[in-house]
């Protein structure tokens, strides 16, 4: 490729070079034209002058007015040719300058003429006129040599410059075709190569293609793959049974067929709004799911594209039916769990209050019980003390429950 787009350009530059030249040899070739209209003119108006000099015949004037009406564009078209070339523009107005002159001559001979009464002219002046008209038309022909001699020159040069671009024009045609030659050789080993590596690829990707379709079909999520456009190319197994299509079914529609509107449960699904949903790519979100009976059920969603040069999507599809009965179930236990904490608080409230009265109670009926029972101790006392010797053996046995005597207990 870079050969060809070298040999293109080199070769666009080229021809623009040749046509560069051969735009100023036809240019040059145009000038001499011109130069050479004005001498062809400037003649034919002598010779039409002279003949009616010499018979008075209106016929021969017309190459003269010819000459005064075409030479001033002569001169103008040639001044336009020469306007980059200062030394030739001054050549053409000494070349217009005797031109001029040489007319206003032939105008002054034809004035002369017509004056005349005699049919013709004396042939002194005759002879005076055609030597003056002889030293004008030598010193323009001179003149115009020069002129003509300076365009031959640059003509050549343009000639010269215009054979050598053709000549590196095939050169560069002939270089350019040789490394074409080389590029090819390179080029078909390279496309061997390349075509053994497609084949390499084209297997393994065979093989991969295989494996994914292997796992498509055992996975137990939905898996849909879409094009981008939007519509199904792959439907495996396990979104066949959620959604209650077939594979034939599906293939070629909008994913909208599968989805339903998620806050009003409508299956018939916007496919510009399902679009807009599936642009979450690598993101989960929940919606709803249509079956092919037009029951919508929620499900779980996750888009992934391939790559990023494919516009293929993989839509991976979980019925979440069964996880959000399960979440309310959960839920509503949960709702019943807090309503015995708040029944359990309640009654843990209750009992700290019951606890708290009990306390007060037994420690009034404590504070109330001790004196008597202190006074009836003291009392015991004092009989044991006066009454030591006296008391029977009932008295003095001991409990059989805690092995004290009774006034050992009663202390």
């Amino acid at each position: 490729m870079l050969c060809l787009l070298g040999s293109l350009g080199a070769f666009s530059w080229l021809r623009s070079s040749i046509d560069e030249s051969q735009k100023w040899v036809n240019h040059t070739d145009q000038v001499l034209l011109a130069s050479k209209q004005i001498l062809l003119g400037l003649l034919n108006a002598e010779t039409g002058v002279r003949g009616y000099a010499l018979t008075r015949r209106d016929q021969f004037l017309e190459p003269y007015h010819l000459a005064q009406n075409t030479l001033p564009e002569n001169f103008k078209q040639l001044k336009q040719l020469v306007v980059e070339n200062p030394s030739q523009r001054q050549q053409i107005e000494a070349i217009e300058q005797l031109s001029l002159n040489r007319l206003t001559t032939l105008s002054d001979l034809v004035s002369q003429v017509n004056r005349s009464d005699s049919n013709i002219l004396p042939t002194s002046r005759l002879k005076q006129l055609i030597d003056q008209g002889k030293n004008e038309m030598d010193a323009l022909r001179l003149k115009l040599a020069e002129f003509d001699g300076a365009e031959q020159r640059l003509l050549q040069a343009h000639r010269y410059r215009l054979e050598q671009q053709r000549s590196m024009n095939e050169l560069a045609l002939w270089l350019a075709a040789s490394v074409s030659a080389l590029g090819l050789v390179v080029a078909l080993s390279l496309f061997y190569q390349l075509e053994r590596n497609l084949r390499e690829r084209e297997q393994t990707l065979r093989e991969s293609r295989r494996l994914f379709q292997a796992v498509v079909a055992n996975v137990i999520d939905g898996v849909v793959i879409l094009d981008g456009k939007g519509q199904i190319e792959t439907f495996n197994a396990a979104a066949e049974t959620m959604f209650g299509y077939q594979l034939t079914e599906v293939i070629g529609q909008n994913i909208s067929i599968l989805l339903a509107d998620p806050f009003t449960g409508d299956c018939d699904q916007d496919p510009d709004q399902t679009a807009a949903h599936l642009l979450n790519v690598g993101q989960q979100w929940q919606t709803l799911g249509c079956r092919k009976s037009k029951e919508p059920f929620p499900i779980e969603l996750s888009v992934s594209q391939f790559d990023l040069d494919s516009q293929q999507m993989i839509i991976i599809i979980r019925d979440i039916t069964e996880r959000q009965q399960a979440e309310a179930k959960l839920q509503a236990h949960a709702d019943q769990l807090e309503q015995l904490n708040l029944v359990l608080s309640a009654t843990n409230t209750m009992l700290k209050d019951r606890n708290r009265e009990l306390d007060q109670f037994a420690y009034v009926a404590s504070h109330d019980l001790k004196a008597p029972l202190r006074a009836i101790a003291n009392l015991s006392e004092w009989i044991e003390e006066d009454l030591n010797d006296r008391l029977s053996t009932e008295i003095n046995s001991k409990c059989t429950c805690c092995g004290h005597g009774y006034s050992e207990w009663m202390r």
